[in-house]
């Protein structure tokens, strides 16, 4: 095998023979840009670096339509295949890619493709959904030199799928860096990144528009963007968009932007304008992330989730909720069966609530205040937050019974163990559509009432010696007919 030597502004590269490394391979000699075939065929030669990078992506494709297969009534096209040796290459105009169509470079230090006038963007993907082929840009950086308006953006309406960004830089766009929009009726989806860089440009770093599905972003870095470092579906959904190891730091509004159905792992953010994450709609999940500042904020009901590393939470205000319905046996409830939902909701400071969400069309939107609270400076949190655990602390949760005509209903009898003191941090009503039913936790040894009859919630605070026989009781005060009733009782034995 023969080798070729190429030198282009400053950089030396040894290459095989053209037919094993691409279709078309672009270099510079001088100040022109060159396009060879794999046979040795110069078919473009000129100044204009983006008129030949063009007509080498337009050779190739041609060629390639003889490739193509066609299965399951989707015909998937090979496209380009174009190679661009190390240079910096101005681009006076879009680049229009197909999909199916490969570009790339050697990598993003030593090829450039850089603005050099005002454009709408350096790299444009047209027709790049619903199938077809597997675009992929490769090793490159997008220089746009604070002219292009992004480095790539979706100019067709129909959305874009199956694009693989991979080893890319896209640095200085006057408005997002990478831009892709879901059009009149197309997705956002099947779309992957590895190892993108966006910084410095005047919106976004990432930005994808709504229903961006099934997506995966993996090794990438948003930095001094003008607004969000990573939006994903800000206004809408991502259903099953997957983000890892990445980072988001310095950008002037948010450094995560996250809509509905985001799942991250390992995300680092810090320095932000506004939040460091940001959730504006429900169904994300946000594990093992680190904020600098802990600012972590939420829009209307959506709900987001933080856990840095087993040791503390990040979020504000963290959410965990379990649903009640009617008929705990059925298999066809939806959310409007949901009756109550026991919600803990762990303030970042201070404080642990109980908060029951009553009867609701949408059942996270509250309609009730919180039940009781638990922690706060001068309760004995140590004992409680551990680790960036809940120890110690057992709720005891009757769940809806029925309780007779004057009578009682036991929900938990236990002994206080040697050595140990019982907590009863608080007792609160989860259900009493009556509002016959108190709760009480009854000191059997002694025949005194600990808390007294709790009709609502209290959180005043209880302990219990060792050696004590205690009752978790639900009281009916109607002496003539039985009524339903669910309390909850969170205890800790110290």
């Amino acid at each position: 095998m023969s080798y070729k030597d190429f030198k282009a502004d400053g950089f030396r590269v040894r290459m095989p023979p053209m037919k094993y490394v691409a279709d078309v391979v672009i270099y510079k000699i001088r100040d022109k840009a060159v396009a060879e075939t794999a046979r040795g065929e110069i078919i473009a030669e000129s100044e204009d670096h983006a008129e030949v990078i063009q007509e080498a992506i337009n050779h190739s494709r041609e060629k390639s339509k003889q490739y193509s297969i066609t299965f399951g009534g989707i015909t998937i096209e090979t496209g380009a295949s174009v190679y661009l040796l190390p240079g910096t290459y101005n681009i006076d105009q879009p680049i229009e890619l197909n999909r199916g169509d490969v570009i790339y470079g050697l990598n993003p230090v030593t090829t450039r493709l850089r603005a050099t006038t005002d454009i709408d963007t350096i790299i444009a993907l047209r027709h790049f959904w619903q199938g077809g082929g597997f675009g992929t840009i490769k090793g490159i950086m997008l220089d746009c030199n604070e002219k292009a308006r992004h480095g790539i953006f979706t100019v067709d309406d129909d959305g874009c799928s199956q694009l693989t960004l991979e080893d890319i830089v896209v640095t200085k766009a006057k408005e997002e860096g990478i831009c892709l929009t879901n059009g009149a009726g197309g997705y956002v989806e099947q779309n992957r990144f590895y190892n993108v860089i966006s910084t410095d440009n005047g919106l976004d770093g990432i930005y994808l528009q709504d229903k961006a599905n099934h997506n995966v972003l993996i090794a990438v870095i948003a930095d001094k963007n003008g607004r969000d470092g990573i939006a994903i579906a800000p206004d809408g959904n991502a259903y099953d968009t997957f983000i890892a190891v990445a980072k988001a730091s310095l950008n002037a509004r948010y450094g995560y932007h996250i809509g509905t159905g985001v799942f991250g792992w390992g995300l680092y953010a810090e320095n932000n304008g506004v939040k460091d994450f940001y959730f504006t709609c429900w169904k994300s999940f946000i594990a093992s992330a680190t904020s600098s500042q802990n600012t972590i904020g939420r829009k209307d009901d959506s709900v987001g989730f933080g856990i840095y590393d087993g040791r503390r939470w990040l979020m504000t205000e963290q959410v965990f909720r379990l649903p009640f319905f009617d008929d705990p046996a059925g298999t066809d409830q939806t959310l409007s069966d949901v009756k109550d939902v026991l919600a803990f909701r762990r303030n970042w400071a201070v404080r642990m609530y109980l908060t029951r969400y009553a009867d609701s069309e949408n059942p996270f939107e509250p309609d009730s205040d919180k039940l009781a609270s638990i922690g706060g400076i001068h309760r004995r949190w140590g004992d409680m937050y551990v680790a960036g655990k809940i120890k110690y602390i057992y709720p005891i949760v009757s769940g809806v019974v029925s309780v007779p005509a004057g009578g009682k209903h036991v929900v938990a009898r236990f002994t206080v163990p040697s050595g140990k003191t019982l907590v009863i941090h608080s007792v609160g009503e989860l259900y009493d559509p009556d509002g016959y039913i108190v709760g009480e936790v009854y000191n059997v040894t002694d025949a005194t009432s600990v808390t007294g009859d709790i009709d609502g919630f209290d959180d005043t605070g209880w302990e219990v010696s060792e050696g004590k026989e205690v009752e978790f009781r639900l009281k009916n005060s109607d002496t003539a007919n039985a009524h339903n009733g669910n309390y909850g009782f969170l205890v800790s034995l110290i």
